[in-house]
């Protein structure tokens, strides 16, 4: 796989295609560095520019990335509008920048990828830049003499275990489709990949990511229950059973429980909504998210919040709290410009692939803000665009 990616990356460069090179070593940092790989994404952007001005290179390769760029566009002009309105045009520029500046990203995003086959790459990158990430951490644990948990992963390439556990669950969802839709495959691949598949159940029962546990499960279930028949339910009941099994065991072990990590939640999510009826339609903007919430905090009493400095922890929330029900409806034109072209492909395992990772972000987007950081907006809107070119 790296000699394959390499001897691409060599093609273009070759072919002067600079602003896709530069966005795939952006990718492939992700999982590592923050930082080199934000350097690296707006040099993508940057070079562009530079070829759509200098060699003539269209700014979208298809017109399914710029209907995905005009809607981003759409939302970005509309949030920007609404900051502006709420504020009175006296909006602080570290601000703008804190709270806005990566929603560029859902119009700039589409205009830095290209066609079926090269995207292809995007995602061998961005598992190889896993891999790395797995391999700093153990490097920091051997070398601090520390067990090999959720802090390895941040001391090593400052990766929260959320993040880790979303990247992870990416891969597992391509080896159940692949394991289930490719005919012929020897045995050594399939040994090699239930190896990886337990590989990656150990990683995620040693950060104790709970959410990744249970998405893990989801996975399963979904990618499995279409296999079930009157000929292999014993199997499979087999395989359920073992599957809660590791559940409950990994629930022992992690160090909160589920009903413990959702109450903190909760309380959030009561503050969040309070905040949302006050603002229904254009939601409130006049302060950053923490700050709308660290004062309804203090307008209910619950003043152990007020030095949390926590999110809503809720991306549905979260857009509703900011940019109201009218926001939340132009945001939702993702989802139904995806799904309209889901209804039109017949390519079933692309179908299975998209749709597992379609659980997937809709269930961390519960949980977590995962827009509001760069882990999360790059994942998303590279692949969320990677998914149409395939779709398409």
């Amino acid at each position: 796989m790296f000699k394959l990616i390499l001897r691409s990356m060599i093609s273009f460069y070759s072919n002067k295609e600079f602003s896709f090179l530069s966005l795939l070593i952006s990718v492939f940092l992700l999982p590592i560095s923050i930082n080199f790989s934000s350097i690296f994404l707006v040099l993508s952007i940057f070079l562009k520019i530079l070829q759509v001005i200098f060699l003539k290179e269209p700014l979208f390769l298809n017109i399914t990335l710029k209907r995905s760029a005009i809607i981003g566009l759409i939302f970005f002009i509309y949030a920007v509008g609404d900051l502006c309105f709420q504020s009175k045009m006296a909006v602080n520029f570290s601000f703008f920048e804190k709270e806005f500046s990566r929603l560029s990203l859902l119009f700039i995003v589409p205009a830095l990828l290209k066609g079926r086959k090269k995207n292809e790459l995007i995602f061998q990158v961005f598992f190889a830049g896993v891999i790395a990430s797995i391999i700093l951490a153990v490097i920091v644990s051997v070398v601090n003499e520390s067990p090999l948990d959720r802090s390895s992963f941040v001391i090593g390439a400052d990766l929260h275990h959320t993040y880790l556990g979303i990247y992870l669950l990416l891969l597992i969802n391509w080896i159940l489709v692949y394991l289930q839709e490719i005919r012929h495959i020897s045995k050594i691949k399939k040994a090699i990949f239930f190896i990886l598949i337990l590989v990656i159940l150990g990683i995620i029962y040693l950060i104790n990511s709970k959410a990744s546990m249970l998405l893990f499960i989801v996975l399963m279930v979904f990618h499995l229950i279409s296999k079930v028949s009157k000929k292999n339910a014993i199997k499979y009941f087999v395989v359920f059973v073992l599957l809660m099994t590791a559940f409950v065991f990994f629930n022992k072990k992690a160090n909160v429980s589920y009903q413990r990590a959702m109450d903190f939640r909760l309380q959030i999510w009561d503050a969040g909504w309070a905040v949302f009826k006050k603002h229904m339609i254009f939601g409130d903007l006049q302060y950053p998210e923490k700050d709308a919430l660290n004062y309804q905090h203090y307008l209910d009493g619950k003043y152990y919040f007020l030095d949390s400095d926590l999110n809503t922890h809720n991306q549905y929330l979260s857009f509703l709290m900011r940019f109201g029900i009218l926001g939340a409806i132009l945001f939702s034109f993702y989802a139904f410009y995806i799904t309209k072209l889901t209804l039109k492909t017949r390519d079933r395992k692309e179908l299975k692939t998209f749709f597992g990772f379609a659980i997937i972000l809709l269930m961390v987007c519960y949980i977590e803000n995962i827009l509001n950081r760069h882990h999360g907006i790059v994942f998303f809107t590279v692949f969320y665009n990677y998914y149409l070119v395939k779709l398409s």
